[in-house]
């Protein structure tokens, strides 16, 4: 019997984890590409996120620019 984690992380540990900057978390942010995991908007659902950046990918620019 497997226990579900949710990885929530900071703006900066998810930078980290997508190896690019601050601002172009913030321009995610701003784009509504990011989900955060309480209406604190401090942490951000992983999980959750990467699945909407995923969804939203805009397949003409499909290089990122981090």
């Amino acid at each position: 019997m497997g226990t579900d984690t949710v990885k929530h992380l900071t703006r900066s540990e998810l930078a980290e984890h997508l190896d690019c900057t601050r601002p172009y978390i913030t321009k995610l942010i701003n784009a509504g590409r990011v989900v955060f995991a309480y209406e604190a908007r401090r942490l951000i659902d992983l999980a959750a996120t990467l699945k909407r950046i995923e969804e939203t990918a805009d397949l003409a620019r499909s290089r990122r620019t981090c």
